[in-house]
């Protein structure tokens, strides 16, 4: 699941569809088609490829490096509803081009979140991004939409900085 009409992303799309991997496009494929075909695909014991460091306005309100952003909800929404474990990953480079992928432990959201608990899941899925970013700086692969990345800090209301 990418952004196929985005230019940073669209050659990983793209290679994965090569390699036979049917890609559902963020931006142009309906929310409720995108967590139906997930379903099937988790249902049929398929594996999911999600970004978790993407952003977009609509996007629900989360925390990242305790700021208010928006982040994917889809990874915490599938683990959860579909007792599904995520296996949280990343490459990085080493020198020239090797690389090394990296998997951290499984989480079992599900063992641990209700499904009204979407956001707290998010957050704790974002608390293993902070320390991929951290541990790794210079690999992150965000780079796009960074301006737009946190929401305005003010007031804390319900958990969230609010205007």
């Amino acid at each position: 699941m990418a952004t196929a009409g985005s230019k940073e992303l669209r050659p990983l799309y793209l290679m994965f569809e090569r390699m036979g991997c049917a890609g559902l496009d963020y931006d142009t494929v309906p929310p409720i088609q995108l967590l139906r075909t997930s379903r099937r695909h988790l249902g049929a014991n398929g594996v999911i490829v999600l970004l978790g460091d993407f952003w977009r306005p609509s996007f629900p309100m989360a925390r990242f490096f305790d700021r208010n952003t928006r982040s994917p909800a889809g990874t915490a929404i599938l683990a959860i509803e579909q007792q599904v474990p995520v296996v949280p990953f990343y490459g990085y480079r080493t020198r020239g081009f090797e690389h090394r992928i990296k998997f951290e432990r499984p989480m079992f959201l599900y063992e641990n979140f209700d499904s009204n608990e979407r956001t707290e899941a998010t957050n704790a899925l974002n608390a293993v991004l902070e320390k991929i970013v951290v541990e790794k700086p210079a690999q992150w692969f965000y780079w796009f939409n960074a301006d737009e990345r946190w929401e305005a800090n003010t007031v804390q209301k319900n958990g969230f900085d609010s205007q």
